[in-house]
């Protein structure tokens, strides 16, 4: 209650309450010289004695001698510009050198040279702007415009550095195997992007001498109100950083969750984006596909096939087991089958067949290729059953009626010598590797 501080910029100069009057502290006092010297470091109080008297005519308010230190500090500061601006491009054009793999670096390098020089020109018009001997309102609104500008070119080069960066790590997130990179890079330049935007302002505020206690207190209250009206939006975002974080999925994957069934194409900062196989597109909320059970058929290491093959009740037993033999043979030989796992077997006594189990699996990359893999398995097995005479059954109803002396039986008869089998086996292997190499 008895100081006060007229200049928050300078701490050092206020005024005590001495009875009923207000005056400067003897710590000011004391320190007048001092503060002087920092207020005219390159000692412009004795420039005057040098200027002619007839530069000091005034003409718009100002002499005409300040006019000249004008031009010659626009002049200084426009060499200053260019002279590092050129020095600074060479310099760190030098640097990116090292990274050929930034992508638009000799664009990124100009955006990011020129406000680093303007720093500098800045800096100059701060050192010799006391020497001007401006109107003290005058002066006063410069320099606090001069201390704006610090914090806001420093906002725009680190802006600009990220855009530098991300371009860095774009190249090698596009060297990594996941494509979950691909869209974490530019997430992250956004979010660092508003960061260091919302940061600048605050000290640009600050060097304004605007009292931003009040604009944080409204914002954090603000801030409250909107986290408990945005609580799903807030969900998602953090589902978002849980997905990067987890990797449960990546682009192009195959995935199916609750009712979304289709392959990631994008994931964003609130929601993935599923392309279904009707070609239709589906956004899911990263919250909720976050919370939820994901099956990815895309990182399977192997693809499953898995189905009956029913022949007729008539086939010899010779026969079942040539062609499951014969099965077995082919799976081998397949380039895109996994030997290892494999179970094909004469399994079940059906109502209208004789089943065999085919089960196995595929080392194929995409569903594509077992799309292609299933297609050409699938003619081997109807190739491999007409070479051996056999016939796929399917549900049927047969009345058989007793043979009548002197007429021919019904049933089927079937050539089951070993060696007519064999050579039927040998000369369907030989033809379906023939048909292979063509």
């Amino acid at each position: 209650k008895n100081e006060y501080h007229p200049f928050p910029r300078h701490p050092e100069i206020y005024l005590k309450k001495y009875g009923k009057q207000w005056l400067y502290s003897e710590f000011t006092v004391n320190h007048i010289e001092q503060l002087y010297r920092q207020a005219y470091p390159l000692g412009e109080d004795r420039l005057l004695d040098y200027i002619p008297k007839s530069l000091k005519r005034e003409f718009l308010g100002l002499e005409m001698w300040k006019y000249i230190a004008i031009l010659l500090i626009a002049v200084l500061g426009s060499i200053l510009y260019y002279s590092v601006s050129f020095l600074l491009k060479n310099w760190i054009v030098r640097i990116l050198r090292k990274f050929p793999a930034i992508s638009g670096a000799s664009k990124l390098v100009i955006r990011v040279a020129r406000p680093l020089s303007f720093v500098l020109v800045v800096a100059l018009i701060n050192l010799f702007l006391p020497l001007l001997q401006l109107p003290a309102l005058l002066n006063h609104y410069l320099v606090i415009l001069l201390d704006a500008f610090f914090p806001l070119l420093i906002t725009i080069i680190s802006y600009r550095i990220v855009d530098l960066g991300s371009g860095y790590f774009e190249e090698l997130s596009r060297k990594t195997d996941s494509s979950l990179d691909d869209q974490l890079v530019p997430l992250l330049r956004k979010v660092v992007k508003s960061v260091i935007i919302i940061i600048g302002t605050i000290f640009v505020l600050i060097s304004l001498e605007i009292n931003v206690v009040p604009l944080l207190t409204g914002l954090s209250i603000g801030g409250l109100a909107f986290a408990l009206a945005a609580q799903d939006t807030i969900k998602n975002f953090f589902g978002s950083i849980m997905i990067f974080i987890d990797k449960p999925f990546q682009i192009g994957d195959w995935i199916v969750a609750d009712s979304i069934d289709g392959e990631v194409e994008e994931v964003g900062l609130r929601s993935t984006r599923v392309r279904t196989f009707k070609n239709s597109v589906t956004y899911v909320p990263n919250g909720k596909i976050a919370d939820s059970i994901i099956e990815n058929y895309g990182l399977r290491a192997y693809r499953r096939m898995n189905i009956k093959i029913g022949l007729t009740y008539d086939t010899p037993p010779e026969l079942v087991q040539a062609f499951v033999q014969g099965l077995e043979k082919m799976v081998m030989e397949h380039p895109s089958t996994w030997k290892d796992k494999k179970e094909i077997h004469f399994n079940n006594l059906g109502e209208s067949s004789l089943v065999i189990m085919f089960y196995i699996f595929f080392q194929v990359p995409n569903w594509h290729e077992e799309l292609n893999a299933r297609h050409d398995v699938l003619l081997k097995i109807m190739k491999l059953a007409k070479a051996l005479g056999v016939s796929f059954a399917f549900p049927t109803q047969t009345l058989h009626i007793q043979d009548l002396p002197g007429h021919a039986s019904l049933n089927p008869s079937y050539d089951t010598d070993p060696t007519s089998i064999n050579q039927r086996l040998d000369s369907f292997f030989k033809e379906s590797n023939n048909e292979d190499r063509n």
